[in-house]
């Protein structure tokens, strides 16, 4: 049996909710923000994954053996968050454009950035939210 060493940095974003680790598509445990968990699993190729709601990460995939201690850390992405300032950004640049140029096309920008902005949360962002990186690769 080798062992697995879970870290979840201490961070804003998700900071009230557990995320679910993943370990072959099954739940091996939750972690809280700011926690470090190790998990004793069987030695070989592992599939391992972090889930918050709807939304996941990419699936890592690690070698475990007896002989060493795999460190994986696990971190929300802030595209989700880029994405929605993005999207509110186009509706000050809309308010800016109405007031100086005398324009007035409220959803000229705004619609179709929030349009664009529901597509990528459920299907590209959905996987992207939280990133595992293999900390003895680096």
């Amino acid at each position: 049996m080798g062992t697995l060493k879970i870290e979840r940095p201490n961070q804003y974003l998700d900071f009230t909710r557990s995320y679910k680790i993943l370990l072959d598509g099954k739940i091996a445990g939750k972690i809280n923000n700011g926690e470090t968990k190790e998990f004793i699993i069987p030695e070989g190729k592992h599939s391992i994954k972090a889930k918050i709601d709807g939304f996941a990460s990419r699936a890592c995939f690690v070698d475990i053996d007896d002989t060493i201690i795999k460190n994986i850390k696990v971190k929300p992405t802030y595209a989700i968050f880029i994405a929605v300032m993005i999207q509110n950004s186009s509706l000050a640049l809309e308010s800016l454009i109405s007031i100086f140029f005398k324009i007035n096309y409220f959803g000229f920008l705004y619609f179709p950035c929030l349009i664009l902005l529901i597509i990528y949360i459920f299907t590209i962002g959905k996987n992207n939210h939280l990133i595992i990186e293999d900390l003895d690769k680096k």
